[in-house]
């Protein structure tokens, strides 16, 4: 289901929160190093799959800590994910709502990632033909 909007706070290097107006539009994000597009995808990544969420670990003791930004509190990082036929899902530490089909969506995407980073990218393009239309179905 195509996106509509998104909204991020409080992941990685993203601290205040930042809206995306997608419309159902494709998202592609291009910067220079630490500007942010790793943050996005992490966020878009812990909504729609529920992996990499943020920790209460103090910053920078653990791997985990690392996932949230440096100058908010455990309980402030939050994605919003609203998608073009009204359905929600929305997540904080250690919480999931969902809205509509939202719960649907995000089963969906848990079953085959609905992005892949570039070197998931490269292994599905260095597939076989015949595997690489069965990832995409």
């Amino acid at each position: 289901m195509p996106i509509d909007a998104l909204t991020v706070q409080g992941v990685r290097g993203i601290r205040d929160p930042l809206t995306f107006q997608l419309k159902g539009h494709s998202l592609l994000v291009q910067g220079d190093n630490g500007t942010g597009k790793s943050s996005i995808e992490a966020a878009i990544r812990w909504a729609l799959t529920g992996a990499n969420e943020p920790t209460e670990d103090p910053s920078f003791t653990t791997p985990e800590s690392f996932r949230r930004h440096v100058k908010t509190t455990p309980d402030f990082p939050a994605v919003r994910v609203e998608f073009m036929d009204r359905s929600v899902v929305s997540v904080r530490p250690g919480t999931f709502e969902a809205e509509g089909k939202g719960n649907e969506y995000r089963n969906a995407c848990r079953a085959a990632p609905p992005f892949l980073r570039r070197s998931e990218l490269l292994d599905v393009l260095k597939s076989r033909p015949v595997d690489r239309f069965r990832y995409f179905e």
